[in-house]
């Protein structure tokens, strides 16, 4: 049924861009056959049916526009810009050609090819939101945030109903660090359009960014409504449950996107620390060493692990574990100190102390450092230096 269901739904919007398409009469037979076999969801027989007609359909760019936008839904995109680029050299002067030529080039990830298309397509239709919003993604995921903004800018200006566009602005506001601006992007785009699940899960994220983690929370579950079997939604739901203390709700929600996605490192490592939190080290240990196994040198996933084996007392290995995990990332933070605060546990407080120094350095404004020092400082006797840290400590 959800096949079904996901078949039906891509058949409407290949039928929806094609009519917007200039008209192609004497459509061949076996069109009709491959938009039949996409709408019942069986999309490989659809692709064998759309190549063949690759092949033997008629040479014009309204027939050949047609059959790219179908690859294009069929998830082949390389195909289907082989296509945009024949309808497009046959009729250079339709703007919407270069349009779908650019969408095709932006999903196999050739954002430079992709900007040209769309910028060719802006010179022949200046007040075409689509083409704005589409040379706005391109210069974005070329990492040019700068620039993408200024079209994307355009895009709303042409058409301010047009969510998507929102949604796309605020992706562009938060990779500039403007993550209140974003917000208020995403709820423009989720008020134009309550069903826009990407902009939603996109609120949620900037929301727990900025601090509204209850806020975030319910855009988030509504992303989730909309898109129940997205393991990265669900990945976040839990991450801003986790947020809120809610370490049992969070632990669920990360299992939920295991059963969909098993070998996400982060997914695994979320709920690892989860599992810590609830008391759970054994089962916590066994889920971070399937995070290590995913991503082996995440320094992340290396300080859960070790403080996993430090809460079941086995300090030799917790502080072998920091170590490895420092060779990938000698200037990590939470490694750092975590060797300090491990050794301290074995006793070597000269050792110890050397390492809540380094982790000063690397973190002046924690003042969990400062206390780890005094605490060394007066277990090795200093008693007069370990009372100016503690002081320090309190100040």
């Amino acid at each position: 049924m959800q096949r079904l269901r996901r078949g039906i739904f891509t058949y409407l919007k290949v039928r929806r861009a094609a009519a917007q398409l200039p008209p192609c009469g004497g459509l061949p037979p076996a069109w009709g056959r491959a938009l039949r076999l996409l709408m019942w969801g069986k999309t490989p027989e659809a692709a064998v049916v759309a190549r063949d007609l690759a092949v033997a359909g008629p040479p014009r760019p309204e027939f050949a526009a047609r059959l790219g936008i179908l690859f294009l839904h069929l998830e082949c995109p390389a195909e289907a810009a082989e296509q945009l680029r024949r309808a497009a050299r046959l009729d250079p002067e339709c703007a919407l050609y270069r349009y779908w030529l650019g969408e095709a080039l932006l999903r196999q990830g050739r954002w430079d090819e992709a900007e040209a298309a769309f910028t060719a397509g802006l010179r022949l239709a200046p007040e075409d939101p689509r083409l704005w919003l589409g040379k706005g993604r391109a210069l974005l995921e070329a990492g040019r945030a700068q620039e993408a903004l200024v079209h994307l800018d355009a895009a709303v200006a042409a058409d301010p109903d047009r969510a998507a566009a929102w949604n796309e602005r605020g992706l562009c506001l938060a990779r500039l660090g403007l993550d209140r601006d974003a917000a208020r992007s995403f709820r423009r785009a989720v008020t134009l359009d309550p069903d826009l699940g990407p902009a939603w899960a996109n609120l949620g994220i900037t929301l727990e960014k900025i601090g509204e983690a209850e806020e975030a929370h319910r855009c988030l579950v509504r992303a989730q409504a909309l898109a129940p079997g997205d393991p990265v939604v669900l990945h976040n739901v839990g991450h801003a449950l986790a947020t809120l203390g809610r370490p049992a709700e969070a632990a669920e929600a990360f299992r939920r996107a295991l059963a969909l996605e098993p070998h996400s490192a982060e997914t695994l490592h979320n709920l690892g620390v989860c599992l810590l939190e609830l008391g759970q080290p054994g089962e916590a240990l066994e889920v971070l060493e399937r995070a290590l196994a995913a991503s082996p040198g995440d320094p992340a996933v290396v300080l859960a692990y070790g403080r996993a084996l430090e809460v079941q007392g086995r300090y030799p290995e917790a502080l072998a574990a920091y170590r490895r995990g420092l060779e990938a990332d000698p200037h990590h933070a939470g490694l750092v100190g975590q060797t300090a605060v491990c050794l301290f546990r074995m006793g070597d407080y000269r050792q110890a102390h050397a390492w809540f120094v380094r982790a000063r350095a690397l973190e002046p404004a924690n003042r969990s450092h400062l206390w780890g020092q005094a605490a060394c400082l007066e277990r090795m006797g200093r008693a007069e230096e370990a009372v100016e840290f503690y002081n320090r400590a309190l100040a």
